[in-house]
């Protein structure tokens, strides 16, 4: 079995944006003047150029145009891009083509056009439908445009695949349905809702289909896709959460930042970042909330509890609860100070005001280098997985556990005029240990050879030691006439 070269996904950067929105910590600029369009795209694709030599043989499973706001971005630009792209790239024929957009930016027609351009998914910076929310967000457009932009983009041909967050409608468990498939090489299984939903008044209606996770939890997935099974839906949701949490994995896993060479260079004092401040008040106010709510909790129970007897009056049941009632007093008194103090915090500051010394940042080409060593790992450690699914029952929840158990296992190297052979030392467990040998068996069939030498590398693991139940190590022979021999015990009641 040959190993295939791993996909490419491509992201394009439009960094313009009409207003810079106040949470944003984007690399993306306020637009002064003309968009220079014929430029910005011109030094795309020479950069492209650069970077072929690095990716020949690979192919393109998805674009992605961010910023900045690219849909600012005409859509001949774009398709120019995309044709360029096409040219010199293998792009597959299912490619997933995304393009960023603002809905104070766009209208019927132009998303038409991108769609005519190549582009086949848009990403919508929606946030929200009530203009207030949306003004406090600083965002350039209101409720009304949000609304408009999401019809015309279903009008225009577009799917919409997205989630409800926040506090939603929760489903008894008799609605759900178990699930199973196979899809892209994977068996699949969800527990599923499938539904009708309607929004914005009755104007705008979505089918939802809410999964249910082994612990209860429920999360809504909204499309305007009827003709896709309920489980091809949730897939395709989750698959792209997986995508957008590569980089969380990453940090979690291969310790992304601690590998990382941090070499410095010069930075922008004026640059803003996020305010640190406003996190460590996120923190206090979350912590002040909880008490609140414990102590609104217990003056609740203390009133269900007491007797119209013992405090016939509210004045006598305060009286009785007065040191709770006065604690309750005191934590929303405490609330309201958290919540007073993060309104007074901006939401960004500049660079400087957060450093004593001089203003630094990390050596972009070293950390871009470090950067993609460790994404090609992930990758390599993806591709065994691949191969592993077949072979271990729990390859989805314990695979990469499994992997990581042996990348860290101990092996022996012997060298040959034509081999390299390396022998890996049992894993913890049987069942282990022999999807590690139907790896290993995978691997030597690709017939790969040592990079710069021309051996070829073979694998292979130790055969598990031998062990009795009780005592370990080779046993003497037994004799089959011997009969056990009684054994003698000493008087006890003796004084020898």
């Amino acid at each position: 079995m040959a190993l295939s070269l791993p996909p490419l996904s491509l992201y394009i950067h439009l960094p313009w944006c009409v207003r810079k929105c106040p949470y944003c910590d984007f690399n993306s600029h306020a637009l002064k003047g003309d968009l220079p369009e014929q430029a910005y795209v011109d030094a795309l694709l020479e950069d492209l150029e650069l970077d072929l030599p690095r990716v020949w043989g690979r192919v393109v499973h998805s674009v992605f145009f961010g910023g900045g706001t690219p849909s600012l971005f005409s859509a001949a630009a774009i398709g120019r891009i995309l044709d360029a792209v096409a040219a010199r790239l293998r792009l597959s024929p299912r490619a997933e083509i995304t393009l960023e957009a603002n809905p104070g930016t766009v209208e019927h027609d132009r998303f038409e056009a991108y769609r005519a351009a190549g582009v086949n998914r848009i990403s919508l910076g929606v946030q929200s439908f009530d203009s207030v929310m949306l003004q406090r967000l600083g965002r350039i457009h209101d409720g009304d445009q949000a609304r408009a932009a999401v019809v015309a983009l279903i009008d225009a041909g577009f799917d919409i695949l997205t989630y409800l967050k926040g506090k939603t409608e929760h489903l008894n468990d008799e609605h759900f349905v178990l699930r199973q498939a196979q899809i892209d090489g994977r068996e699949v299984a969800f527990r599923l809702c499938d539904q009708e939903v309607s929004f914005l008044e009755g104007t705008l209606h979505l089918r939802q289909v809410t999964r249910q996770s082994d612990t209860g939890h429920q999360t809504p997935v909204l499309t305007s896709r009827r003709d896709l099974t309920d489980i091809e839906v949730a897939y395709r949701m989750f698959e792209r959460w997986r995508q957008e949490n590569f980089f969380k994995y990453m940090r979690q896993e291969f310790l992304l930042d601690a590998l990382s060479d941090y070499q410095v260079e010069p930075d922008d004092p004026t640059r803003t970042v996020p305010n640190p401040q406003r996190r460590v008040a996120d923190g206090h106010i979350k912590a002040a909330r909880t008490e609140v709510a414990r102590l609104e909790q217990a003056y609740g129970v203390a009133a269900d509890t007491t007797s119209q007897d013992h405090c016939p009056t509210m004045h006598g049941f305060k009286c009785a609860h007065e040191q709770l009632g006065t604690a309750l007093h005191t934590a929303r008194e405490q609330l309201k100070t958290r919540l007073a103090q993060r309104r007074a915090l901006p939401h960004r500051v500049e660079v400087r005001d957060l450093s004593q010394g001089a203003v630094i940042k990390l050596a972009t080409e070293r950390k871009h280098l470090t950067n993609l060593i460790k994404m090609v790992a992930f990758q390599a450690e993806s591709d065994l997985l691949t191969l592993l699914r077949p072979h271990y029952a729990r390859a989805d929840d314990e695979g990469r556990t499994l992997l990581h158990e042996l990348f860290h296992a101990a092996a022996d190297l012997q060298v040959t005029d034509t081999e390299l052979m390396v022998t890996l030392a049992p894993l913890s467990s049987p069942h282990r240990t022999q999807a590690v040998e139907a790896i290993c068996q995978l691997l030597n069939d690709t017939h790969t050879r040592f990079p710069g030498s021309p051996l070829q590398l073979r694998y292979a693991v130790h055969s598990p030691p031998v062990r009795g139940l009780a005592f370990p190590g080779p046993r003497p022979p037994r004799d089959p006439v011997a009969s056990p021999q009684p054994i003698t015990r000493p008087d006890s009641s003796s004084n020898g």
